[in-house]
C-alpha cells in the first residue's frame, strides 16, 4: 500500500505539505505491517513452542511403551507359570478359609 501511495503520488505531483502526508500515511501503513508481522512471529513461536513440547512428551510416551512390551514379550515362561501356580494356591487357600468361616455359627458354641 505505502509504495502504491509513493508511485502514484510522487514528489512531482504534489506539493511538499502534501508529499510530507503521503510520506506520513505510508509510514504508518508500514508501521502497522511491521507490528502485524510481529505479532505473527511471537503467535508462531508460541505454537511452535508448543508443538516441540508436544513432539518431546510424544517421544517419551514412546520410549515408555517400548520399555513396556519389550518387558512383557522378555518374560520366562518358567517364572510365569510358577507365579500363577501361586496364584491359584492362594486363591484355593481363600475358598477354603471362606467356606470354613461360612459354617461358623454362635450357637454351636453356646
Amino acid at each position: 500500500m505505502a509504495s502504491v501511495l509513493m508511485l502514484e503520488f510522487g514528489q512531482g505531483r504534489l506539493g511538499s505539505e502534501a508529499f510530507a502526508e503521503v510520506l506520513r500515511s505510508a509510514d504508518a501503513f508500514l508501521d502497522e505491517g511491521i507490528h502485524g508481522l510481529i505479532g505473527f512471529e511471537a503467535s508462531n513461536g508460541r505454537l511452535m513452542s508448543r508443538l516441540e513440547s508436544a513432539g518431546e512428551a510424544s517421544m517419551l510416551q514412546k520410549q515408555i511403551y517400548s520399555a513396556e512390551v519389550s518387558q512383557m514379550v522378555e518374560v520366562d515362561p518358567a517364572e510365569v507359570s510358577l507365579r500363577i501356580e501361586s496364584l491359584r494356591v492362594r486363591l484355593e487357600a481363600s475358598y477354603a478359609a471362606t467356606a470354613r468361616l461360612s459354617r461358623l455359627s454362635l450357637v454351636n458354641y453356646i
